[in-house]
């Protein structure tokens, strides 16, 4: 029936330990998976470059040998070409001269290489190989191809014309360099690449599931917990329910018993107060005890409200008009304490309501306001339309209250003051909530106190 802080969830240390676990696992993963990766790139490309350039000095040395020898009809460094692409996981292979004459090629050749790429390699140490941007699976490289012989710094070019290799006049191998184009398949390469990254991706989906799971497993063992504490409490608001419903129907029996006597002593209390003319103790004394009755009149209306309240009787209500009401019945409270409150409100803003009912919970909630006020402090009413609900606040500067008293602060008979019944917040909830309301509070010790009444417009609508 009054608010209680509802259990909420909460990121357990468990639940964090796992998120940053997972976290770092998965950071670790994939700084692994790149560092494998460029170290597999990397190894491939050294592996391929030793296998190219160990082919490259062997066909040097078989051109070398092969230039000795005269076959008819064939041109042996075409052959040797041919032939060594038979025997090994070649993709091609092509000689040309330092102006782009092709010497002998076989395989599946791509476009002839431009005349700066061929000076461009020319240009490059004779031991060190160009890697060539090619497709995918194709690693491609290209060196100097020099088959002149060891210790040999001069040599004719020769041609081989009818099988026979023989000197051309006037020409050396000086002005006649060369260039050799090898491109191996890189195809199993890449395919173990690409295998150990869907290794790589498929650890991380399973880590993603794992830490999933395990979010998902706390997330229902703590909304477990959290539903049976809220059942619990919810067995206990229901068991203090029923318990202040028969204590509010004793109640009710009882101050109709009282009341009746009260309004006899009142009686009596003013006639002695009439015939004490001339005797001012004793006037004192009958007003004294004319003002506890009043005292516990008020008391009794308040249990008699909360016991049995009455049904709202619904009108248009003037947001300005009932705060200003409410600041009137309450000025000598207000001079009493040097205190001139603020009104800030829409002329606007109207709504439906039961304006006595409404107007006796404002001035409860001003009353304590005063009550936590000390002279010079603020207290400020408010009002505000937003969609189709009115928001009536009241905030002061006073005392404020911690986290006990703002749990308590609408319990039946809970009050902080000495004077208080406990019994005006208690009665004010009860009477927001007949108006499908809600109470908004924030305070904290020292710093003052606002608390907000979130009305809908039309209650009957809502």
């Amino acid at each position: 029936m009054f608010p209680r802080t509802t259990p909420s969830f909460k990121f357990s240390r468990t639940a964090l330990v796992i998120l940053i676990a997972s976290i770092l696992l998965g950071i670790i993963l994939g700084i692994s998976t790149i560092r494998n990766l460029d170290r597999e790139q990397s190894l491939m490309e050294d592996f391929l470059k030793r296998e190219a350039l160990t082919l490259i000095h062997s066909f040097e040395a078989g051109a070398r040998t092969s230039r000795m020898h005269c076959r008819f009809g064939d041109d042996p460094l075409q052959t040797l070409v041919k032939e060594t692409l038979l025997g090994n996981n070649i993709v091609y292979i092509r000689i040309v001269t330092a102006n782009g004459q092709v010497m002998a090629e076989a395989g599946e050749l791509p476009a002839a290489e431009s005349q700066s790429t061929i000076s461009k390699i020319l240009n490059t140490d004779p031991d060190q190989l160009t890697i060539l941007k090619r497709q995918s699976h194709v690693f491609a490289v290209a060196s100097e191809f020099n088959p002149i012989r060891p210790g040999r710094r001069k040599q004719k070019i020769m041609q081989c014309t009818t099988g026979c290799c023989t000197p051309v006049p006037g020409k050396s191998l000086k002005n006649q360099r060369q260039v050799i184009f090898v491109a191996l398949n890189n195809a199993e390469f890449i395919q173990a690449r690409q295998a150990d990254l869907k290794h790589s991706l498929f650890m991380g989906l399973i880590l993603f599931l794992l830490g999933s799971a395990g979010f998902y497993f706390i997330f229902l063992y703590q909304e477990m917990q959290l539903t049976k504490t809220t059942l619990a409490k919810m067995e206990l608001s229901l068991e203090r329910s029923r318990r202040l419903a028969a204590l509010g129907k004793m109640a009710a029996g009882i101050a109709h018993e009282i009341r009746n006597p009260l309004g006899t002593l009142k009686g009596f209390a003013q006639y002695f107060k009439d015939q004490a003319a001339n005797d001012s103790e004793s006037r004192e004394y009958a007003d004294i005890m004319i003002g506890e009755v009043d005292r516990l009149n008020h008391i009794i209306a308040a249990l008699l409200q909360f016991a049995r309240p009455r049904e709202p009787e619904l009108q248009t209500v003037s947001a300005r008009d009932i705060m200003e009401r409410a600041v009137r019945l309450l000025a000598a409270d207000f001079n009493k304490q040097a205190i001139t409150p603020e009104i800030t409100s829409d002329d606007n803003a109207e709504f439906r309501a039961d304006p006595d009912l409404l107007l006796q919970v404002l001035i409860n909630l001003m009353k304590n306001s005063l009550a936590a006020s000390g002279p010079g402090d603020q207290i400020i009413l408010t009002s505000t339309l937003q969609d189709n609900h009115i928001i009536l606040t009241i905030t002061d500067s006073g005392r404020g209250m911690d986290p006990e008293e703002k749990e308590r602060m609408f319990d039946p008979f809970f009050t902080t003051r000495k004077t208080g019944t406990g019994l005006g917040l208690a009665v004010s909830y009860q009477i927001i909530e007949q108006h499908n309301g809600r109470f908004e509070v924030d305070s904290r010790p020292g710093q003052g106190t606002r608390i907000s009444i979130i009305l809908p417009r039309n209650p009957q609508n809502s």
